[in-house]
């Protein structure tokens, strides 16, 4: 639906129906103008929802509020969609979304490529409330205050990634709290330019968060709070990497990765990350930091992808990269996974294991001739050592066999061992025996 562009595309006004509902569902709201409010949706009194939408190319004049969306009802909630390179001109406020009044929901989103004079991707008036749960707020810019967020009123974050967004100088690319209170939980906050990643008053850490050191205004650190050099966040951006929404994904070895909170204790019931059903929220024993859950089935397709590049730019030995990267296909068959960190017990199980050290043996001594080889039989034993650490602690959280717990946590560190003698092959094994006997230890 356009405004082509000369108008704006949705105005929802229910002020003579305060107790109404709208929703906009499955739509791809576009090129919408306003001198106002709203380009692409401006919604006053009641409840509007919009889901799996996509609001886009709407503009907002000199003064205007709310490029993509503008808000002054009693409820806006926003699932499952993607609000991208909406822009406001000189003065105006909240080139993605412009909350002036009551409460805003945002679920399994993505914030992206937005441009305001103050709030890029999101302003959040005085006297308002924002909810942000497994939401992305990327490459957004705030010309003056707040690149990714500008609060005046009360906003939470909880397992969100606020990255790569900027404002002018001291004045808070990531975040900008102007005025009220911004709550952070299980959210990272990184590659955030021009005001880095948190600046003002007003920001309260509730634990589990990440910041790399683009850190300006510290917050009160708390339980589980990192700042760390770097987020390990996938530098290619914002990609579809499954699901409705895109997503930064995490990269292995990331300090986020099961560095969240425990489900025991989370203040928000996410049982799946940004991405939706199919991508589990815990995949690794506790949740990840931040939109994300890193999973080590996707981590192997990965190193699988990066070999085959390998291959394609290879002189000789083709025959040993075209058997590696067969193997680990076969370790990649959906059927021996019961999801993308647990493979199957029994035999489908150990042949995840079985498959990658074929794979590994076949392009060892290789190493010299190609050294890229290096990191990816490090990234390959790195995913099983992952395997075993998620299968001795499901047994614990599951009062598995004290006896085999205590026997997979012999072989994990056996593993590391081999792994610090340089011995992949050996540590595969150590590690696929750690994970057998941690399954083993619960019935």
């Amino acid at each position: 639906v356009s405004g082509n562009p000369v108008s704006q595309v949705f105005l929802i006004n229910l002020i003579n129906t305060p107790a109404a509902s709208v929703e906009l569902s499955g739509l791809t709201i576009a090129n919408g103008v306003t001198g106002f409010q709203g380009g692409g949706v401006h919604h006053t009194f009641g409840t509007l929802t919009i889901s799996s939408c996509v609001i886009s190319e709407n503009q907002a004049s000199d003064g205007g509020v709310g490029a993509g969306v503008y808000s002054s009802g009693a409820a806006l909630n926003i699932l499952d969609s993607v609000i991208a390179s909406n822009t406001g001109g000189v003065g105006s406020a909240g080139g993605g979304v412009y909350l002036a009044g009551g409460m805003l929901r945002l679920e399994q989103s993505t914030i992206s490529g937005n441009l305001a004079y103050n709030g890029g991707g999101l302003y959040v008036a005085a006297g308002a409330q924002a909810t942000l749960v497994n939401n992305t707020l990327a490459s957004n810019t705030g010309a003056s205050l707040g690149g990714g967020l500008l609060n005046e009123g009360t906003s939470s974050l909880y397992q969100c990634t606020v990255a790569g967004n900027s404002a002018s100088d001291l004045n808070g690319g990531g975040i900008r709290c102007a005025a009220g209170t911004v709550q952070l939980t299980g959210t990272i906050l990184a590659a955030n330019g021009g005001g880095g990643n948190f600046s003002g008053v007003g920001g309260v850490s509730s634990g589990y968060n990440l910041f790399d050191l683009s850190v300006l205004n510290a917050l009160n650190m708390t339980t589980g709070d990192q700042v760390v050099t770097s987020a390990g966040l996938d530098p290619s951006g914002l990609q579809y990497n499954g699901g409705l929404t895109p997503t930064i994904a995490l990269l292995q070895g990331s300090p986020a990765i099961d560095a969240g909170c425990s489900m025991a204790c989370a203040l928000q019931p996410p049982w799946y990350d940004q991405r939706g059903v199919g991508f589990p929220r815990v995949q690794g024993g506790r949740i990840d930091i931040g939109a994300f859950e890193f999973a080590e089935r996707l981590a192997k397709a990965d190193v699988r992808d990066d070999l085959v590049t390998l291959r394609n730019s290879a002189t000789s030995d083709l025959s040993k990269f075209n058997a590696a990267i067969n193997y680990l296909n076969k370790s990649l068959d959906p059927a021996d996974w019961l999801d993308d960190s647990r493979p199957k017990r029994g035999k489908d199980g150990e042949s995840v294991f079985t498959n990658e050290k074929a794979a590994v043996t076949q392009v060892l001594g290789l190493q010299t001739k190609y050294p890229a080889l290096i990191g990816l039989i490090n990234r390959l034993v790195a995913v099983d050592r992952g395997l075993a650490v998620i299968s001795i602690n499901d047994a614990v959280a599951k009062n598995g066999n004290a006896a085999k717990i205590s026997a997979a946590r012999a072989y994990l560190s056996k593993g590391d061992t081999d792994v610090a003698a340089g011995k992949p092959t050996y540590a595969i094994d150590d590690y696929k025996n750690a994970w057998k006997s941690a399954t083993a230890a619960v019935p």
